[in-house]
């Protein structure tokens, strides 16, 4: 079921009147209406095939829903994918096989259990462990993993993105869109031009539903250089992305030196993971949007439901 909780709710009271709210809530509204309509005509299904049609369409719906959010994350070379992506998944919490294989996109999902799958050009998987596989032809991996983090998505980690041919490249690797579309990018060298270049020449489907993460903003001498980046970055990359945040490493990250660690309070602020909540809040509420209207579109046109939320505009 879909979590409509905020991340901290105590933390910004408005939160339950944003519009990201506002979407979740309607969505899971939506799906209790479903779910009602489903129980009704569940007795019916014996004795009439267009009752049994009807319950199919609902559950699958439903389904589509409620699939985790897939998030993937692009970038140039050394700007900090792999630790996004760790900080998304649980710090670290990447099985030593898989982190020596970067050069392959890696897809971590939830799992009651540690299963390491990989995938040929042929599209076909096997197990770490099983006789016949191997991560030397492998040109997918996909991890799953008992983390709570991943109930409700799931995270695509990409090699250097050279071009956006090489973006295609990986996308066709996992064989599906991802939900939501995250450029990273150094604070030390913030969206330079090949990376502008890359991202305008990708297809815009992928760019509706996006963010860009600044990284390394431990890098930056002070707060003012962090605030000027922002700046610049909103001027220069306006309308490209959803939303523009800027992180730094964890202290533990093993990117970070000793030093590097202690941090102070003013990069406490800039650490970024609130912002980086509420960016990928909004980005699963347009998700969410985007569903619904996909599932009352369909069931109306193809089961003659009339639930109240089926007339209701998106």
């Amino acid at each position: 079921m879909i979590d409509i909780k905020p991340h901290d709710a105590s933390a910004d009271p408005t939160y339950w009147n944003s519009p990201e709210q506002s979407e979740l809530r309607s969505t899971t509204k939506l799906l209790a209406d479903m779910e009602s309509a489903r129980i009704a005509l569940e007795p019916l299904t014996q004795s009439l095939p267009a009752a049994r049609s009807v319950v199919r369409a609902l559950r699958r719906s439903a389904a589509f829903i409620e699939k985790p959010l897939a998030i993937a994350i692009f970038g140039e070379f050394n700007t900090g994918k792999s630790s996004l992506a760790n900080m998304l998944i649980g710090h670290n919490a990447m099985p030593t096989a898989v982190v020596a294989c970067t050069r392959r996109p890696t897809r971590t999902y939830f799992a009651s259990e540690q299963v390491i799958t990989t995938f040929d050009r042929q599209g076909h998987g096997s197990r770490i462990g099983d006789n016949r596989s191997s991560t030397s032809e492998a040109v997918r991996i996909d991890v799953g993993l008992p983390e709570e983090s991943l109930i409700n998505r799931e995270i695509w980690d990409t090699p250097e993105a050279t071009s956006a041919g090489s973006v295609a490249h990986f996308l066709r690797l996992f064989r599906k869109w991802p939900d939501v579309a995250i450029w990273c990018t150094s604070s030390t060298q913030a969206w330079k031009e090949s990376e502008r270049e890359t991202w305008t020449q990708l297809p815009q489907v992928l760019r509706n539903n996006s963010i860009l993460v600044v990284t390394f903003s431990d890098l930056l001498a002070s707060d003012d250089e962090r605030k000027s980046v922002m700046r610049r970055l909103r001027d220069v990359a306006n309308g490209a992305f959803g939303s523009i945040v800027m992180i730094c490493a964890q202290p533990d990250d093993p990117l970070v030196s000793a030093d590097e660690s202690q941090q102070s309070v003013s990069l406490e602020d800039w650490a970024g993971r609130a912002a980086l909540d509420t960016a990928l809040d909004k980005a699963r509420a347009q998700t969410l949007k985007v569903r619904t209207a996909a599932v009352r579109g369909m069931l109306a046109r193809r089961s003659g439901i009339k639930l109240a939320q089926l007339d209701r505009s998106v």
